[in-house]
């Protein structure tokens, strides 16, 4: 498995937490308390339903994959499955908005594309600090022509690209795929297909990746060789990068947990459970687990050393996605009349590859910057050296971009 900068970690959900590294990030502790009288935007109105579909997807990807390193971007899987059901009806329609865990009673499907139109501009602002690269494209075989109404608005609103493709020339299909990628990621992914049906109808991929860098960076010069303990009888070395300042903490017997800032509205989460316990940490995450965690979080002067580690996973999310309910959407019985018209056509990939650096400086280069703290006792010290889950959290879109489990950073 590859790793680079697509992210996420295996905390589903919208933590707050305050810092006293970043007393300026006020806001960060107003994460998910609204003023009453405040109207919400768009991209609030879907936050919630995102949360429980980030958690749901998680918990079967990491069914799917046990004891692996997994990174996979929930949302963007999200806003793409969002952007395919303008052109289903019926059933398939109901089962994809269902299994992206919207409920029908109390949003509207004018509501969802709406929310999900503001989030991918936010994400996309070229001028945030925060940089989330978003993207999707829907392949369909050219024995099918497809309706401008479908693709003009899946363009208008989620940003994503709709193509003619002859499967039926394998390599070509798959060149012409991996070239797209490759040039809307800058070069970050450059294959994230080896394959494609020759009697495909369509293929949908999508991919995400994320430039941050820490609100405090670590300074290169304190990062050492140590042992990562993969299990009871597996080590490995990996580089520590290593800082001593204020952080966001808890710990308990079933775990460890640290937040680390990002500039710009986001903050990493490490959480670490006891060793033989991430499965049934995992699967037991819950709304109400989150609020537990968070309201255990306190402001601590600690000496912190995380992996140092790069991650990318490219993964087929076609059975996840039928045991999350969304079945005829793969089968016969698809309804995506609202794409071709006339015919039958179904969908037969899907592809998602996520990305992630984790260094000294964030996911790009910057200068270390010191910071002057009085503190009259010796600082604890916190190391992240056993699996451990992952996750970047956006306070301005209150979401969770990117999602991981890692469980060998050298891989």
């Amino acid at each position: 498995m590859r790793f680079l900068v697509f992210l996420g970690v295996a905390v589903l959900f919208t933590l707050t937490f305050a810092h006293h590294e970043e007393g300026h990030h006020d806001h960060h502790e107003k994460d998910g308390h609204h003023d009453d009288h405040h109207e919400p935007s768009p991209f609030e109105e879907i936050a919630p339903f995102n949360y429980e579909f980030t958690i749901d997807l998680y918990k079967q990807i990491a069914r799917d994959h046990p004891s692996e390193n997994i990174v996979f971007a929930p949302i963007s899987i999200a806003a793409s499955f969002a952007s395919l059901s303008l052109g289903a009806k019926g059933q398939t329609h109901s089962q994809i908005i269902e299994a992206l865990e919207f409920n029908t009673s109390e949003i509207s499907d004018k509501k969802i594309n709406e929310g999900f139109h503001q989030l991918l501009e936010l994400w996309n602002d070229e001028h945030k600090e925060l940089q989330v690269h978003d993207g999707s494209a829907l392949y369909v075989s050219n024995d099918h022509k497809v309706l401008p109404s479908f693709s003009d608005e899946a363009k208008r609103l989620y940003f994503a690209e709709t193509f003619s493709i002859d499967f039926k020339h394998q390599e070509e299909a798959i060149h012409e795929i991996n070239n797209y990628v490759e040039k809307h990621t800058h070069g970050k992914i450059a294959k994230i297909v080896d394959s494609v049906h020759q009697d495909a109808h369509l293929f949908l991929v999508n991919y995400m990746y994320y430039n941050g860098k820490w609100e405090h960076p670590f300074d290169k010069a304190l990062t050492h060789e140590g042992d990562f303990h993969i299990s009871e009888t597996k080590t490995v070395k990996v580089p520590f990068m290593t800082r001593t300042g204020f952080y966001s903490v808890a710990f308990s017997d079933e775990y460890t947990q640290v937040y680390v800032p990002y500039k710009g509205n986001a903050r990493a989460l490490f959480l670490m459970p006891i060793e033989g316990k991430m499965e049934q940490l995992e699967q037991g995450i819950t709304k109400e687990l989150n609020d537990k965690w968070r309201k255990k979080s306190h402001d601590e002067f600690i000496e912190l050393s995380i992996p140092k580690f790069s991650l990318s996973d490219s993964m087929e999310l076609k059975e996840t996605l039928i045991k999350m309910g969304m079945v005829d959407v793969f089968s016969d019985h698809a309804d995506l009349s609202g794409i071709i018209g006339e015919g039958h056509i179904k969908l037969d990939q899907v592809v998602h590859e996520a990305v992630i650096n984790v260094d000294e400086a964030g996911t790009e280069a910057g200068a270390v910057t010191g910071e002057e703290v009085a503190v009259h006792s010796v600082p604890r010290k916190v190391v992240i050296d056993r699996p451990f889950l992952f996750t970047l959290h956006d306070y301005k879109t209150r979401t969770v971009p990117f999602t991981a489990r890692v469980v060998d950073p050298t891989k």
